[in-house]
């Protein structure tokens, strides 16, 4: 369990650093549907 979400922190972290050194707008979108997916993931710890 503290593995999931270690992983899917981490996933989302990567995500972010990608994202704010390009700044598209679409990619922002995934973004934040990525923060979705890790606290849907945490809840269901």
């Amino acid at each position: 369990m503290i593995f999931q979400l270690l992983y899917s922190l981490v996933i989302t972290f990567l995500l972010y650093v990608l994202i704010e050194r390009k700044g598209k707008p679409r990619e922002k979108i995934l973004f934040y549907t990525c923060i979705f997916i890790f606290l849907f993931l945490l809840s269901r710890l």
